[in-house]
């Protein structure tokens, strides 16, 4: 067994020589480290951004326009579109049979 001053002896030895590879000077930008370590780069804004502002839309107006009736034009408007939209790519995505073969 190693007496309690020989064990904070070697401990105290063996963490010095462990900061020995750590370097930093103040007066340039030299800073020398672990070569083991990546070189990283944290860039951290002082400043938070500003963000634009937001137009605050009431929960109730939301749920009155979802009750409003439908306009006949624009539900078949949009139903051609679906299916024209549908049929092309339903169209690009089928191979092409050739009746020659």
């Amino acid at each position: 067994m190693m007496k309690p001053g020989r064990y904070l002896l070697s401990c105290l030895l063996l963490s010095g020589s462990i900061n020995a590879a750590d370097q930093a000077d103040m007066e340039g930008i030299t800073i020398t480290g672990n070569k083991e370590l990546p070189n990283i780069l944290y860039v951290i804004s002082w400043k938070s951004p500003e963000l634009p502002p937001v137009a605050d839309i009431p929960l109730a107006s939301l749920i009155e326009n979802a009750l409003e009736p439908l306009d006949r034009r624009s539900v078949l408007r949009e139903e051609q579109y679906y299916n024209a939209t549908r049929n092309f790519t339903l169209n690009q995505t089928t191979p092409a049979t050739n009746p020659d073969n």
